[in-house]
């Protein structure tokens, strides 16, 4: 589905290394983004969040306030952390000027994200060669962007609103392609083309018989 408005993106992806990365914190302040989208996952795929419900003045900064205080003890083990609360920091300085900008948690729910996320990250590089792995990879970018789609046109008050997306850029490559509107079989090739074990045919009933949480999810996706 074509979106009415035609959203101006800026991809800036945190290195989630033992140090912080203050570039997305940054490019808040330097583009005044009217959507902020990140790349962290919910409990029911529904990817507003509170703050997007008040005017820039009567935003519940005091909600803020425990995020940042709650990145503040994760910081001590994962120092990106520290990216997070700057970022948090420059929005609400937008918001005290008026600026309106909205902020979605736009990965797929956090069951999905977190399903076999030890054994991947035992397994990479070579998960890469795995099509289970790119099952659960397709997921995720479709729930992105079809949430991406949903709060462009919930929240369709700008033709050329700016958007700051947060995700790694192996996942916006993914995600630009899909935002593309490309056709069933131009996505299966895209992700799946390179396996012959499986085809559009097959691929739900040996989801099924693999990992029963991806076939939920893989049910509320259009068929190939």
């Amino acid at each position: 589905m074509e979106l009415k408005s035609k959203p101006v993106f800026h991809e800036f992806f945190v290195r989630e290394h033992n140090r912080a990365d203050y570039r997305f914190a940054r490019a808040i302040l330097k583009y005044k983004p009217d959507f902020v989208f990140l790349e962290m996952g919910n409990s029911n795929g529904n990817p507003d969040t509170i703050f997007n419900h008040y005017d820039p003045w009567k935003k519940p900064t005091n909600k803020v306030k425990a995020i940042q205080n709650k990145m503040g003890k994760n910081a001590k083990t994962f120092g990106y952390a520290k990216s997070d609360i700057l970022m948090w920091d420059n929005i609400m300085k937008l918001w005290r000027e008026d600026h309106n900008t909205l902020v979605f948690n736009t990965d797929a729910p956090n069951d999905l994200r977190r399903e076999f996320f030890e054994v991947w990250k035992n397994m990479y590089p070579s998960a890469k060669k795995n099509w289970l792995w790119w099952v659960q990879i397709y997921l995720r970018e479709k729930y992105m962007e079809r949430n991406i789609r949903w709060a462009l046109r919930k929240y369709n008050f700008k033709k050329y609103p700016i958007a700051l997306v947060q995700f790694g850029g192996f996942h916006w490559r993914h995600i630009k392609f899909l935002l593309s509107n490309p056709s069933k079989k131009e996505i299966w090739n895209y992700y799946f083309k390179k396996f012959p074990e499986i085809s559009p045919k097959n691929i739900a009933q040996k989801i099924r018989k693999e990992n029963k949480l991806f076939y939920k999810y893989w049910k509320t996706m259009p068929g190939f």
